[in-house]
């Protein structure tokens, strides 16, 4: 019996995991030697796919309000 609740407990959370939400997030630019480094430029997504860009310039996403501006961020098609 505690078996099969592991087991369907694993297979409900991998499930939920697979079918999580993509997240749109907002885009900084980093510009070092500043306060501040990043800059919000505009929205990008959490969802692989093509690198979020603003001209040439890569924008990057922030784990936290505070924190750096060093999380990898994806264009919203």
């Amino acid at each position: 019996m505690a078996v099969a609740v592991v087991g369907f407990a694993g297979a409900f959370a991998t499930t939920s995991m697979a079918s999580a939400p993509v997240a749109n997030q907002q885009g900084y630019r980093f510009i070092s030697g500043q306060p501040n480094p990043c800059h919000a430029e505009l929205m990008c997504r959490t969802e692989s796919g093509d690198v979020c860009k603003s001209g040439a310039i890569t924008l990057w996403g922030k784990a936290t309000e505070n924190g750096p501006c060093n999380v990898p961020l994806f264009k919203i098609p």
